[in-house]
């Protein structure tokens, strides 16, 4: 209850606020706040919730007095009941005459079954009357740790999904819709300029714009390659989410999107934020999809994330060993061979154990020297 007790107090802040109280700070709370994945499920289950009851409030129902007069049961349809009282003056017509005689006979306990029954549809399955899936549904695509997938969508567009990767994809009437919750993905999509097609990544947005384009989900960033066309990249704020119940004056929170085109590449972090435009080499970018892993000054943090995705042994790699910067190719079937070297490049030890591997700073005292010639042989 108290979940839904403060995603009541932000759906009434983000409704009845003013200008004035529609601050950034306002905005980052409730961005922090809706980033909890709990959070974030009752605030759209309260929304669905409250949408449906303004959808059907506006419906003509049998009131209790009404169902308590008439002994109202599930045998006669509302529209029907209604056509009833609407000639409650007049005469009842003949086809009806039988349901008449079923209400009379139905008695009260009847009714408030029918009371209880109405009311258990549109409190707990809200979803069923209020959902954008589209008759096609939700589709969840993976790989494993070492594997790679291409995978053609119902539109015509393919993603290529790297080594343990997911994501799911929605298509409504309106949007298609993907997820890349983990891993890497490139994105051939097929041109529908009615049909936008728009992959979320972290708290990051990227709308397609008749393109082809990778997209690589880490730890804490998300990295955008446009390979063809253009996409715009923009900060995936959730007043999104609660656009209609947003007042016009909140609107001026919303991201302003970013446009990135062939041999461009953009990285935003975990918060969004937006870093800038680089050049980037594209067959390097895709190189993953052939086999090799190239890195180019990468932290050895990320290299070593990127790696996992395709090595047998989990790598853990302590914080200061994992801002060592590195620049190398890595061959997916030959990530041992390159753990060996990492030795001799790095001023770092690798030890395997338990099942995975473990890289540290080396010791001062061997830092200051050579590694000794058996870790490099």
């Amino acid at each position: 209850m108290e979940r839904w007790t403060e995603a009541l107090g932000w759906y009434t802040t983000l409704r009845e606020a003013d200008e004035s109280e529609l601050t950034i700070a306002v905005g980052r709370k409730w961005q922090d706040w809706y980033a909890d994945a709990a959070n974030r499920q009752v605030f759209d289950d309260m929304c669905r919730l409250i949408a449906d009851r303004n959808q059907y409030r506006m419906r003509v129902r049998p009131r209790r007095p009404d169902l308590r007069r008439d002994q109202y049961d599930l045998s006669m349809p509302i529209a029907e009941w209604r056509a009833v009282r609407a000639r409650k003056d007049g005469a009842t017509p003949h086809s009806l005459k039988a349901y008449w005689r079923r209400w009379r006979r139905a008695g009260a306990a009847a009714a408030a079954v029918a009371v209880v029954a109405v009311a258990m549809i549109f409190v707990l399955r809200p979803m069923r009357f209020h959902s954008d899936q589209g008759p096609h549904g939700l589709e969840i695509y993976k790989t494993p740790v070492g594997g790679t997938k291409d995978i053609q969508l119902r539109d015509g567009t393919s993603i290529i999904l790297g080594g343990h990767t997911k994501v799911s994809v929605i298509f409504t009437a309106h949007r298609r819709s993907v997820n890349l919750i983990e891993g890497q993905a490139w994105f051939k999509v097929a041109d529908s300029p009615r049909w936008p097609f728009v992959v979320s990544a972290g708290r990051g947005s990227i709308k397609d714009l008749g393109t082809a384009f990778l997209v690589t989900r880490e730890a804490d960033r998300v990295v955008v390659t446009v390979t063809q066309g253009s996409v715009e990249v923009a900060e995936q704020l959730p007043w999104w989410t609660a656009r209609d119940l947003l007042p016009a004056s909140a609107l001026r929170l919303g991201p302003v999107p970013i446009r990135v085109v062939r041999g461009e590449q953009l990285t935003f972090d975990q918060n969004g934020a937006l870093d800038r435009l680089k050049h980037t080499d594209i067959r390097t970018a895709t190189a993953w999809t052939r086999g090799s892993l190239i890195f180019d000054d990468q932290p050895l943090r990320y290299v070593v994330e990127t790696v996992n995705r395709y090595s047998s042994k989990h790598i853990f790699v302590s914080s200061s060993a994992g801002s060592l910067r590195i620049s190398g190719v890595v061959f997916t079937n030959e990530t041992q061979d390159w753990l060996h070297s990492l030795q001799c490049i790095l001023p770092v030890t690798v030890r395997e154990g338990g099942g995975d591997v473990r890289i540290r700073m080396r010791r001062s005292n061997q830092a200051a020297g050579l590694p000794q010639q058996s870790s490099c042989s």
